[in-house]
């Protein structure tokens, strides 16, 4: 038995819901390619009142039938569903659950009592000439990539460990095309898994750790800072893997710097969709899950921060402000108003007396707006809830709770743009293409790190 339906009316009977449900319907689709298997995994749960259309394709895959989407493949979609068929939905899912396990708290007053014990052999840290020091945790699990866990900064040898993040991922990768099709979640739609690294990937002194899917190194940054004769070089503590995306391998990399600062970036590399003669642009949409933890759970509270030009006098003057985010929603970031997100503490502050805080500061070439609904804000703050990890149910996360003074979750999406007609460098491998952000820290120390 097979169902012959027109793409458009395909669409219109299927919905978005969470990524675990509809096994047994996945189960009946192997013979499909994931990416156009997701969405009947993903369909209406109604019994009755089903849309015949609905109904009819339900029918004809438990009769062991096939389902044809009426739209004609060319060569170049021949040639992507066969690389993505390699790679089943489910691929990985296991390994994700026992890495999430101890860290996915029921309420936020359970956190601050996990240790970094609890990360068994994924446990790291640095000192960076004998005066700072991160310590963390990280998983590198299929589908998020690689997951940072309790990381803490100490800033000078007898100083506290200060807690800084809780849990910070990637909570989605989202691909949509110029033409509209294909559009591809490539985190909540899958399980792709991270590749293994090599020596070629990863040469000593760098170590190969994770199971052998993280690199992990230290770098020189260049200048931190100069005052005539005195300078500074930075160093930071860098982590990376990489996510097998069919494709695509997304590079996720987290890097801890002396300064007490945290920078997320994420890459795209690999051949085009269609192969090395594919012209068509898309845009690969990132955004982070950033569960600060600043001196510990609860307590802490956003501001968004923005800068005004007055062109009412000549010459034009200017002045910074910020406001309180105080209740769950979105923000836009504008060029403009250079805009970010400082968390602060209702208790933390540094020796000088002032309140200390961290800040996100985006990376960032363009901005990106679809019609997905989470993709129109550029920031998003909610209320902790360990259950609440994919970014593309941002909107249905938020429902009026209060983000003022309380355990918060911070969520940035940053874009990479590959434009049509593609340029001939990118014929057989696209080089990687960066975007991320970093966490700044603001009143932190009492004076200029490092500085004699």
């Amino acid at each position: 038995m097979s169902i012959v339906l027109p793409w458009s009316e395909f669409k219109t009977y299927v919905a978005e819901i969470g990524p675990d449900r509809g096994r047994p319907l996945r189960e009946a689709t192997r013979g499909i390619a994931p990416k156009r298997r997701c969405g009947l995994a993903m369909m209406h749960r109604r019994t009755f009142g089903m849309p015949f259309v609905a109904v009819a394709v339900m029918l004809a895959l438990l009769a062991g039938g096939r389902l044809s989407i009426g739209r004609a493949q060319d060569a170049d979609e021949k040639e992507a569903a066969d690389r993505l068929s390699r790679y089943p939905t489910d691929a990985g899912l296991e390994d994700h659950a026992i890495a999430d396990a101890p860290f996915q708290m029921a309420a936020s007053s359970g956190k601050d009592f996990l240790l970094l014990s609890h990360c068994g052999a994924n446990g790291t840290s640095a000192v960076f000439s004998g005066v700072t020091t991160w310590d963390l945790c990280f998983d590198a699990v299929s589908r998020y990539g690689l997951i940072i866990r309790l990381a803490g900064f100490r800033k000078s040898p007898t100083a506290p460990l200060m807690r800084v993040l809780f849990d910070a991922r990637i909570s989605e990768i989202f691909v949509p095309y110029h033409a509209g099709s294909p559009r591809f979640f490539d985190v909540s739609d899958f399980n792709f898994p991270l590749l293994t690294l090599t020596a070629a990937d990863c040469p000593r002194p760098r170590l190969i750790i994770g199971g052998g899917k993280v690199c992990r190194e230290f770098r020189d940054r260049g200048l931190a800072w100069k005052n005539d004769g005195l300078v500074r070089r930075g160093l930071e503590l860098v982590l990376w893997a990489v996510i097998d995306a069919a494709n695509y391998n997304y590079v996720i990399e987290w890097a801890f710097r002396d300064d007490g600062s945290i920078a997320g970036r994420a890459g795209s590399t690999g051949p085009k969709l269609g192969g090395p003669d594919d012209t068509s642009g898309h845009i690969h949409n990132f955004t982070w899950r950033l569960d600060v933890d600043l001196n510990g759970a609860g307590g802490d509270s956003v501001h968004l921060t923005r800068h005004a030009e007055n062109f009412l006098v000549n010459p034009s003057t200017s002045a910074d402000a910020e406001s309180l985010i105080a209740v769950e929603g979105g923000r836009i970031w504008s060029p403009t108003t250079f805009n970010t997100l400082e968390i602060h503490d209702s208790l933390l502050q540094n020796g000088r007396g002032r309140p200390t805080a961290y800040e996100l500061v985006p990376l960032r070439t363009g901005t990106a707006r679809h019609t997905e609904l989470y993709t129109r804000n550029d920031f998003w703050v909610t209320a902790f809830s360990s259950t609440e990890l994919l970014a593309k149910f941002l909107p249905s996360y938020v429902n009026g709770q209060n983000v003022g003074n309380a355990d918060i979750v911070m969520w940035y999406t940053s874009s990479a743009h590959h434009e049509n007609g593609m340029r001939d460098e990118d014929r057989d491998t696209v080089p990687l293409l960066w975007t991320g952000f970093e966490l700044v820290p603001q009143n932190l120390f009492d004076r200029t790190p490092f500085h004699r």
